[in-house]
């Protein structure tokens, strides 16, 4: 088949275009740069260059004769003008539906995330029939809330549409290890309630399978999480991954309640004071890795027949992918 990949040069982009090319697909990626474009063709991708902020002429050229749309970019970030993450990730996608119908695309992949249900409150084993009771406070998980909705409403008989909802994703190369490297050495790092809630998780490459299943068994018009398959807690999960890497996780206990109200000074602090940079903590973060979010993924397990290609055990990740 012919799939146009949005958010190629990202992170899963990376992983996902070898994926597809492997299996037999032509691939055309966007990204938003010559050195993007270097990258992507590099992985076997058709570069073609844009992003979700300028569309033109030239990407709906490129979206027609496409069977499939992958839609992996985003604005995400834990911090950043909200402005951004809604012209990117609302905006974007509403128009990449409109260009994607406009060119007879049959099925539309949107890539959300498990947190569009979590709105900063603990979330135990929920599955798709949760309904949580408000939009999510970050601005990243409730902007992605709201362009999945989009995709939803936008199923029909011409072209099905379909989301997956993936908690953390993780992998070597991830650039919250980066983050977590930094924070160690400025003394930074802190178990976030001593790290005892649970987190759903998902490796890329388990993450690109998922994606592949929903290619060839996803019904229009439905939500899908995907996860590794058993949730670890968030310390656990974390010493695992970051010792694979090299990394230390040595930190004090911060309680949660504690956790969140510095980060929301912080968070002020640094918008008053037009500060450079990301602040060191904010409520977007306590809300990731410092509140339980596990979710039940037997309904894509069933209806897409998706299965692990990375085991679930943490003890045999040893950093290679």
């Amino acid at each position: 088949m012919k799939i146009f990949v949005t958010g190629g040069s990202g992170f899963v982009g990376k992983h996902l275009i070898p994926y597809l090319v492997e299996r037999g697909h032509t691939v055309i990626a966007m990204g938003r740069s010559a050195g993007a474009s270097d990258s992507l063709r590099k992985l076997g991708a058709q570069p073609i260059q844009g992003d979700l902020e300028q569309f033109d002429q030239s990407l709906q050229d490129a979206l027609t004769g496409c069977d499939i749309v992958i839609h992996l970019a985003a604005a995400f970030q834990m911090w950043g003008d909200e402005d951004w993450f809604y012209r990117v990730n609302v905006t974007g996608t509403r128009k990449l539906l409109e260009m994607s119908q406009n060119a007879n695309v049959k099925r539309f992949i949107y890539v959300s995330a498990a947190s569009v249900i979590a709105g900063g409150i603990p979330a135990h084993q929920v599955d798709e029939t949760y309904r949580p009771p408000h939009l999510p406070d970050d601005v990243y998980s409730k902007t992605k809330a709201l362009a999945e909705k989009l995709v939803i409403d936008a199923n029909s008989s011409a072209m099905q549409t379909m989301a997956l909802r993936p908690p953390l994703i993780w992998g070597k190369g991830h650039f919250m290890l980066n983050a977590v490297r930094q924070a160690v050495a400025r003394h930074q790092w802190v178990w976030i309630g001593g790290g005892r809630h649970k987190l759903s998780t998902i490796h890329v490459l388990n993450l690109c399978e998922a994606i592949c299943a929903a290619m060839q068994f996803g019904r229009g018009g439905e939500c899908y999480f995907v996860t590794d398959g058993p949730a670890h807690t968030t310390r656990t999960f974390l010493s695992y991954w970051l010792s694979a890497e090299g990394i230390s996780s040595n930190g004090p206990n911060v309680p949660r309640f504690l956790a969140l109200s510095m980060a929301r000074v912080v968070e002020t602090c640094w918008r008053w004071f037009n500060l450079h940079g990301e602040p060191p903590l904010t409520p977007a973060m306590v809300y990731m890795l410092g509140t339980e979010l596990t979710v039940n993924d037997s309904k894509a397990r069933a209806q897409l027949h998706y299965q692990n290609v990375v085991p679930a055990d943490l003890g045999s990740y040893t950093g290679r992918a």
